[in-house]
């Protein structure tokens, strides 16, 4: 049976370790330019060229791609005390890459990188303690707790996971305000920082009056901001506020864009409207062919699942209805 708290936390791992690696990639500096440069600088001892030999190793950028000598350069590194080497070491063994699978040894390299300081491992406790992982109780208050700390360092991430606590768990808020508004709190200030899921949920809030007062515009408007950064739900709630005018001024063609975008990063409800729309000649030039594409990629991916988990309810578009192209309710 699939572990779906592992599946999920996998997939929070691999996020926060890119996040990671990317920040580190752009602060190498010149004199570390070359692979020759950082190997020497690490078998001399400098522990922090040693993770960007394992970060190069990892990636095959200079040499040849080697997750065994990653492991071994990222563990040098780790033992020197490297904070983002242990915790690029903890992901490693969550993942049973280059190491055995081990998630002892990915909460162990994981606490000591978070007792550094580092945003993605505090964030990575977080998430381990509220999905029991790791030989750890689950416990949203231990989460929250790891959230918390993260969330001081500006860590977007964490400022979400908080929201989601409130709303959805049974922390209770400090504020005294309800789970919804203190969740709306907390993804307003990952939102205004740009993250998408954040701005997603803020607006499914001003649509639904839920933790704020319903205001379609700013829905609307949050919805965009969080579909431009390619949020594939976000571009679909945003083709059905075009195609019925809620929030924004009612345009099919720009309806059909957002709906494509979503499609072509497989949700199915966007595959299932995009068939639709060629199938009527809706918007779009009637092609019997293209439909049945659509209609086919739409049957390969699961109907319903996101868009429940997001509040939606969708609607399968009525054959011969003229407001059937995009039905939401």
């Amino acid at each position: 049976m699939i572990n779906l708290n592992r599946v999920v936390c996998f997939e929070l791992g691999k996020r926060c370790c890119h996040a990671q690696v990317a920040m580190i990639n752009s602060l190498i500096p010149a004199d570390f330019s070359s692979f020759r440069c950082l190997l020497r600088n690490a078998q001399s001892g400098d522990s922090r060229a040693a993770f960007h030999v394992a970060i190069r190793c990892s990636q095959g950028r200079g040499t040849d791609q080697s997750d065994h000598d990653a492991a071994k350069w990222c563990i040098r590194s780790a033992e020197d005390g490297c904070p983002q080497a242990q915790f690029y070491l903890a992901i490693m063994h969550f993942e049973g890459r280059g190491v055995r699978q081990d998630d002892r040894e990915t909460l162990r390299w994981c606490r000591l990188s978070a007792e550094l300081g580092l945003p993605q491992a505090l964030h990575f406790m977080g998430s381990m303690h509220a999905r029991g992982l790791g030989g750890l109780a689950t416990s949203e208050e231990d989460a929250l707790y790891w959230y918390y700390k993260a969330a001081k360092t500006g860590y977007n991430a964490s400022f979400y996971e908080i929201g989601c606590l409130f709303c959805y768990g049974s922390v209770e808020s400090p504020t005294g305000l309800r789970g919804d508004a203190e969740a709306f709190r907390w993804w307003q200030r990952a939102a205004e920082h740009g993250h998408a899921e954040s701005q997603f949920k803020l607006s499914l809030q001003y649509a639904e009056g839920r933790g704020v007062n319903r205001d379609t515009i700013l829905s609307a408007k949050w919805c965009a901001d969080s579909a431009r950064q390619g949020h594939r739900i976000a571009q679909f709630a945003l083709a059905c506020k075009y195609k019925h005018g809620d929030g924004v001024a009612q345009n099919d063609m720009i309806a059909l864009h957002y709906c494509r975008q979503s499609a072509l990063q497989n949700l199915a409800e966007a595959q299932f409207n995009m068939g639709f729309a060629y199938e009527s000649g809706l918007t779009v030039e009637r092609n019997v062919n293209t439909a049945i594409e659509w209609y086919q990629l739409a049957s390969g991916h699961l109907f319903e699942g996101e868009f429940h988990d997001h509040g939606f309810h969708f609607t399968v578009p009525i054959r011969g209805s003229k407001t059937g192209h995009f039905l939401l309710r």
